[in-house]
């Protein structure tokens, strides 16, 4: 889809740039970018340098970046599917079509947020979320150099001081469990054994500053309901079937 978009809104000055946040770096991340077949700049992180300095919590989030370098959508949850729009209260072709109309209108498209807007919807980084950073470094440091053991308790910490962070529990699990485990683990924690279960595991995205104020707690629910019906006969352990 980023492909598809990058090709059609080239012509307005637009760069899609993707990136892909794992301590794998290369060979986990080779697949996937080889089969959108990418043109355009696609890049792997296997610090997490861009998720700590955007405030990214989750995959797939994205920003706006302007010709100035000035950031004017902060990190969002980009509702690219008609599936993730639905998750998030938007309409299938909402998000792409606000894309294309910032594309061709810049500063002066009315899904700008305002710099106001931008400063209430960012998050405060607190002295958590930076301890947070320093433990994942530090065991996705030790991971590289061969100390697996030794890391595990720096990135489990990390997921403890910031448990809103899907980025690093997902890459402690990439880590440490078998890969066709992934799915049921996740599955769990967002649906059988919530961790978080009065927040959505995507916000809602507000993209002309005209939508009504959002209850954290209902939109959490209604995305477990989602994930439940779309995932629910491929990872629900068996004892907690009907």
């Amino acid at each position: 889809m980023w492909q598809s978009l990058s090709e059609e809104l080239k012509h307005h000055g637009l760069t899609v740039i993707t990136v892909a946040l794992d301590t794998g770096g290369a060979d986990a991340a080779r697949p996937f970018i080889e089969r959108a077949h990418a043109t355009h700049p696609s890049l792997i992180d296997r610090r997490h340098a861009v998720a700590d300095l955007y405030q990214f919590v989750n995959v797939p989030n994205a920003v706006w970046i302007d010709e100035q370098g000035v950031i004017v959508r902060p990190a969002h949850a980009p509702a690219a599917t008609a599936s993730m729009a639905n998750m998030i209260g938007l309409g299938a072709d909402d998000y792409l079509n606000a894309v294309r109309d910032w594309a061709a209108h810049g500063t002066d498209s009315r899904f700008v947020p305002t710099p106001e807007r931008r400063r209430t919807s960012q998050h405060d980084i607190d002295s958590a979320d930076v301890t947070a950073a320093l433990n994942f470094r530090l065991g996705e440091y030790l991971v590289e150099h061969g100390e697996q053991e030794a890391g595990r308790s720096y990135l489990n910490e990390a997921v403890r001081l910031r448990p809103e962070s899907w980025a690093y529990r997902r890459q402690a699990w990439a880590i440490y469990e078998p890969p066709e485990k992934n799915g049921a683990l996740w599955y769990e924690a967002t649906v059988q054994h919530p961790v978080l279960p009065d927040e959505p595991y995507y916000a809602p995205v507000d993209l002309d500053g005209d939508a009504a104020v959002v209850d954290p707690a209902q939109t959490a629910r209604n995305q477990r309901q989602i994930f439940e019906s779309t995932f629910g006969r491929a990872f629900a352990k068996k004892d907690d079937a009907p």
